[in-house]
């Protein structure tokens, strides 16, 4: 906590900034302060939905369905804003329109009898996930813009804790106010804060001082436009991505299935749960960022890969939760490694005219994953049980680390 007042402290209070590049920094720390509350909120969805009565298949299709939706819609969403050259508005009003869009989850179960609005709730996350798209692509390629190659870590780095000791926070008070107020009234109330004090995200990123983008001429024909020819390291880094993703994707539908109706924890224990994940995090950026002075981004994403199985394989033979929470706080200190050292070597690897849509191979390779991952999961855990899956899933993750040592990406192109 003491590093995150350091850093807005340092970056804003009473302070002008000396450049634009400065200035930018600052409000994408503000940024991000302001969302994480939002962020932390919707990770309830899914215990949302199965404390209105949701079935198990059902919480699947929430885990698949919108990494559907994203798959699909990804690539084509690049290439639209590909040829817009003031891509700031398009991105930041497909946040806005998504972030309101919670403000139906609160008016759900005041019109609909509770068992019918999981079925309703669950269409309309789906839904919030087509205006995900235009942001999420476009907006990874223009904070390569924004922020020098040399700063990016650190500020990536920055946003990260910011973001996951903001998120800390936000689950303590959340999960106290779940387990002591009435339902669906305590998530009501959540999810209304939540998109309120997110407003404050869209303000900061509306005062960013975006260059205006490069727009590349590609022959058009009447029917479809030729798509980017992958670099070998591009399809490396892709291919490696896949599997790994497909085992941390197997394994996320069950993880509240399995803490609610097997282990019968509290919503209160839940949100503990995320928490010393999400500080796992915080303590996992430090730790990594202080490796990145000595070692690359591709070496880093090597190690850390070969080391999240044991999550999965911990839930897999423990049903004490306590064993479990410290098991996820571990392996949260692997995961920024992985998502931080890709990001980076994904840009890097990338021209500049070519980052939107690069990154969206990217999202649609990951998103891929996130749909055939729980898809799998809800019949392969009535099959050979939860157990049975989180080990499959332990497997899928030890494969994806061992291809980024066989199957190797070199940190720039030559």
């Amino acid at each position: 906590m003491f590093l995150l007042i350091n850093t807005l402290r340092a970056r804003a209070f009473g302070q002008q900034p000396g450049s634009i590049v400065e200035a930018n920094i600052r409000n994408l720390y503000f940024e991000i302060l302001f969302a994480a509350t939002l962020g932390a909120i919707i990770t309830y969805n899914a215990l949302f939905v199965v404390r209105l009565g949701a079935s198990t298949a059902l919480v699947g299709i929430l885990s698949a369905a919108p990494a559907l939706v994203v798959a699909l819609t990804s690539i084509p969403s690049a290439r639209y804003l590909e040829r817009k050259i003031h891509r700031k508005a398009w991105m930041i009003n497909s946040l806005l329109f998504m972030r309101l869009g919670y403000l139906v989850v609160v008016a759900l179960p005041l019109f609909v009898p509770l068992n019918v609005a999981a079925v309703l709730l669950v269409l309309w996350l789906i839904i919030l996930n087509v205006p995900n798209a235009f942001f999420t692509n476009g907006f990874n390629a223009m904070l390569a813009d924004l922020i020098p190659a040399q700063r990016r870590a650190f500020v990536f780095s920055r946003r990260a804790i910011i973001w996951s000791l903001a998120i800390v926070v936000a689950l303590t008070f959340a999960g106290r106010w779940l387990d002591t107020a009435s339902f669906p009234m305590n998530y009501q109330v959540l999810y209304l804060v939540g998109v309120i004090i997110a407003m404050g995200s869209q303000f900061f990123l509306m005062r960013l001082q975006v260059p205006d983008a490069v727009v590349v001429a590609r022959p058009v024909t009447k029917l479809v436009v030729p798509p980017i020819k992958l670099s070998r390291p591009m399809i490396n880094i892709l291919v490696n991505s896949f599997v790994y993703q497909l085992g941390l994707q197997l394994s996320g539908p069950l993880f509240v299935i399995y803490y609610t109706g097997t282990l019968k924890v509290t919503d209160g224990m839940i949100s503990l749960n995320t928490a010393a994940g999400t500080l796992g995090v915080v303590f996992g950026l430090i730790l990594w960022e202080a490796v990145l002075r000595k070692r690359s981004y591709t070496w880093v994403l090597r190690a850390a890969t070969l080391g999240t199985w044991m999550f999965p394989f911990t839930l897999a033979f423990s049903h004490n939760f306590t064993l479990i929470i410290v098991a996820n706080f571990v392996v949260n200190l692997l995961h920024p490694a992985v998502d931080l050292s890709t990001l980076n070597v994904m840009l890097n690897l990338s021209k500049p005219e070519e980052r939107n849509v690069n990154m969206s191979y990217y999202t649609t390779v990951v998103n891929i994953s996130m749909f055939i991952g729980p898809l799998a999961a809800v019949p392969l855990s009535i099959w050979i049980g939860i157990p049975g899956v989180m080990l499959i899933a332990a497997i899928l993750r030890i494969c994806g680390g061992v291809l980024f040592q066989i199957n190797r990406v070199p940190e720039t192109t030559n």
